[in-house]
């Protein structure tokens, strides 16, 4: 087998340490090391001793340092991402949604549903959950009805989730519902949250118990109010996973439709 020369493209023995037409000496190769990528950069075979030492010394430092970026970009797109913003969030949701947790569902909870000046003070979103939808003996989405069902320690998973941010138009509408809001309870001095971004997030959602499954197609928005990440809407058909539904009734005489729904 024979190699070429970087400076003249003479052709020399394999084992050749120099070549025999010019006098360059040949990079040495460690498959997979530094001096692997080292041998492969243009024209490292001519040159002069003293710059082939600075470029080996640049790569042992560069090609460790590119390594450590690529791994935490992989830590970045697979852990982070998906833990924070509005997936963050829907996964939080789904969380307390298993484990029929009403308060914190009602801490990510629309300020139309939480808002005292529109429901009163006495009034407690967590509370309206726990006996209507999660303690309802009655509701085939209470969690005693799904355990029966389905098995104790049920899961909620998500699966093939398709991500679409709203645009501007999108979010005046959420802005026009609180807008119809205030003017209808101009006397209860009810203020719309300022809305900044907002998300359609489309997948499967299976509910996955030790006696059988339910999956299902899920949409749900996430619209961020006053800077924090809340659950606008949920729409399924798969068991106890929407316990808005219990909220959902118009706030107030002539008030607006509370859903909002966009088709691409």
């Amino acid at each position: 087998m024979a190699k070429f020369c970087g400076n003249c493209g003479a052709v020399s023995d394999d084992n050749a340490n120099v070549c025999g037409n010019c006098g360059a000496p040949f990079a040495t190769v460690n498959v997979g090391g530094t001096n692997d990528v080292f041998s492969k950069i243009p024209g490292v075979n001519g040159m002069k001793p003293e710059q082939k030492a600075l470029v080996m010394k640049i790569a042992k430092f560069a090609i460790p340092a590119v390594a450590a970026l690529v791994v935490v970009l992989v830590l970045v797109f697979a852990v982070i991402v998906p833990n924070t913003g509005a997936r963050g969030a829907l996964k939080k949701y789904f969380k307390a949604v298993q484990e029929g947790d009403s308060a914190t569902i009602a801490e990510m909870l629309p300020a139309k549903y939480t808002s005292d000046e529109l429901h009163g003070e006495t009034y407690d979103p967590s509370d309206k959950m726990d006996k209507q939808y999660f303690e309802n003996e009655n509701s085939a989405n209470a969690t005693s009805a799904i355990e029966k069902k389905f098995g104790e320690g049920y899961k909620y998973k998500i699966k093939d989730m398709k991500i679409k941010k709203l645009d501007k138009d999108d979010l005046e509408d959420y802005e026009e519902i609180y807008d119809n809001l205030v003017d209808n309870h101009k006397d209860k001095d009810f203020e719309a949250p300022g809305i900044s971004a907002g998300y359609k997030l489309k997948f499967e959602l299976v509910l996955k118990g030790d006696k059988k499954d339910k999956d299902a197609k899920c949409t749900v928005y996430m619209i961020k109010e006053d800077g924090n990440w809340v659950v606008w809407s949920v729409d399924t058909t798969v068991p106890g996973a929407d316990p808005l539904e219990v909220l959902s009734e118009p706030t107030g005489t002539n008030a607006p439709s509370n859903n909002v729904s966009f088709n691409n």
